[in-house]
């Protein structure tokens, strides 16, 4: 019996093995991100457009975002330019302020926050369990399109979370700032946000 469009096993193989590497782009994209967060910045900030993320916005739409947090101000702008109705935040006794502010800030605009406290911010195990409470939170709570933000937060943390988001079928998001080592402040007019991984058929 003939193959498929008359190709041969080898044929086959290769476009199989094709498929199996693409597959593994997001996780490869997610490790680069965390480990040379800097250099992916810099890459991706060099051509900046007028209107910041205004293309993303229509490509984007969640009800539910979980973070990890190490600053107020990238989530902040997460939320105003995405506007979810609710969000989780993970942090550390060290970031614990930070999530206080965001919390803060979003319930004055009307948004519900659940924040998990993890103690350890080296172990991925850990933030593991924090974002899979916290999604599910968010689905008990009527969420559906569900993203984690992993650009806060040790790499262990961000880790974590990322493998979290891909078993729950949740996108991945990661936010690209240029940071004013001067004024010790990131410019959030430079940040972009960037999908870096989507469930299957999203």
């Amino acid at each position: 019996m003939d193959n498929l469009f008359g190709l041969s096993d080898a044929n086959w193989h290769t476009l199989d093995q094709i498929g199996v590497v693409l597959g593994y782009l997001p996780v490869l994209l997610i490790i680069v991100a965390l480990f040379k967060r800097d250099a992916l910045r810099r890459w991706l900030t060099r051509n900046r457009f007028p209107s910041g993320v205004s293309e993303i916005q229509e490509a984007l739409n969640f009800d539910g975002i979980v973070f990890t947090v190490s600053n107020a101000e990238v989530p902040r702008h997460v939320i105003e330019q995405l506007k979810p109705q609710r969000i989780g935040l993970i942090c550390t006794a060290e970031s614990q302020g930070f999530a206080d502010q965001i919390k803060a800030y979003f319930s004055s605009q009307g948004g519900s926050t659940t924040i998990a406290s993890i103690n350890d911010a080296n172990d991925p195990q850990e933030c593991r369990r924090a974002t899979y409470y916290l999604l599910e939170g968010l689905r008990q709570s009527g969420c559906e399109r569900l993203a984690v933000d992993v650009t806060g937060g040790k790499t262990p943390m961000s880790l974590g979370a990322f493998m979290t988001a891909e078993e729950a079928g949740a996108t991945t998001l990661y936010v690209t700032t240029h940071f004013d080592s001067a004024l010790k402040k990131f410019e959030m007019r430079t940040a972009r946000i960037v999908r870096v991984s989507m469930p299957h058929g999203a």
